[in-house]
């Protein structure tokens, strides 16, 4: 693990967990999400195309979360289970609050997530699980799909 009094600029920060931000990252910050979305089971196994990679869906492992914009990622079947609640006929919300943190400039976060290793950078987010996990998300869709916390 990183030392977290260490200068951020030009680092390669691997992070497999919540826990292993560093402290110059910032604190955590809460939002929630904004808008509903859809969900499909894969068929078969299939590799989905993300602004962080390419992540992998298995059959009776995964589902694919759809967003209102068509966007597609693979989530743990039950990670969906404890984490959204149908809001509508097929639409889902996710519960909670969503733990997040931007990666500072000069910086970029190796994440080791349940799918495989995705690198993110500013101005995108670091995003923490509900058992740890880490996960990348882009500073676009955060902007337009969560309302920070106060």
């Amino acid at each position: 693990m990183p030392d977290a009094t260490e200068p951020m600029n030009d680092a390669r920060i691997r992070i497999a967990n919540g826990r292993e931000i560093p402290l110059s990252f910032g604190g955590l910050r809460l939002a929630r999400r904004k808008s509903l979305v859809r969900i499909r089971e894969p068929q078969q196994a299939e590799l989905l195309k993300t602004a962080w990679g390419v992540l992998a869906a298995k059959p009776g492992e995964d589902l694919i979360v759809i967003d209102k914009s068509g966007s597609e990622a693979p989530i743990k079947k039950e990670i969906f289970e404890r984490t959204y609640g149908e809001a509508a006929h097929g639409e889902f919300r996710k519960h909670g609050v969503v733990r997040l943190v931007q990666v500072p400039i000069g910086v970029t976060a190796i994440l080791q997530t349940l799918e495989g290793d995705l690198e993110v950078g500013y101005p995108d987010y670091v995003v923490v699980g509900t058992q740890g996990e880490v996960y990348p998300n882009d500073a676009g869709w955060v902007a337009e799909n969560l309302e920070f916390l106060v």
